[in-house]
């Protein structure tokens, strides 16, 4: 459940089919270490890039987003940066750009995804994580989790709901 402590995180990608993988393996970790977290997927189409980034950026709600190889140079456009971007931190208002990872087929390897978020649950949270035998079974599984957003008992769309 996402409630107002949990911290966010995310994956600008434009395909689950072949980048979905990433999120699976982050939501598994930070579950299995107990961390109020969440890993969030955007799907976006290259003409919506500009306007999603800024808003990510505007809200401040996620801390980090990372960028799939099929966005990296948009996101550097964006930011008016010669070189790809698969990193952003985003606090105050501001995003710091990086890329983290030069070889965008790392974004494919299960081994590697699981790497980079042992070193970025280091950075985000100062702990070591542990990893679940079963990880690599996330890596492969069809069915979506569904993600409850709010508390059952605030209803947040009560309002809104016809009469």
């Amino acid at each position: 459940m996402i409630r107002p402590t949990t911290r966010l995180f995310g994956l600008v990608m434009s395909d689950p089919r072949v980048e979905g993988h990433v999120t699976r393996i982050y939501n598994y970790l930070f579950g299995f270490n107990g961390l109020d977290a969440a890993y969030l997927s955007f799907i976006l189409r290259p003409e919506a890039l500009e306007v999603a980034m800024k808003g990510f950026v505007d809200t401040g709600r996620c801390e980090a987003l990372h960028v799939a190889p099929a966005h990296q140079r948009g996101v550097a456009r964006w930011l008016l940066r010669p070189e790809p971007v698969d990193t952003l931190t985003v606090k105050g208002g501001r995003a710091q750009a990086s890329l983290v990872e030069p070889d965008p087929a790392k974004w494919l390897d299960p081994d590697a995804v699981l790497a980079r978020a042992f070193a970025d649950i280091q950075s985000w949270f100062g702990i070591t994580a542990h990893v679940p035998p079963d990880w690599r079974d996330v890596v492969t599984e069809t069915a979506l989790r569904p993600c409850q957003l709010t508390s059952p008992a605030e209803e947040p769309h009560a309002a809104r709901r016809p009469t």
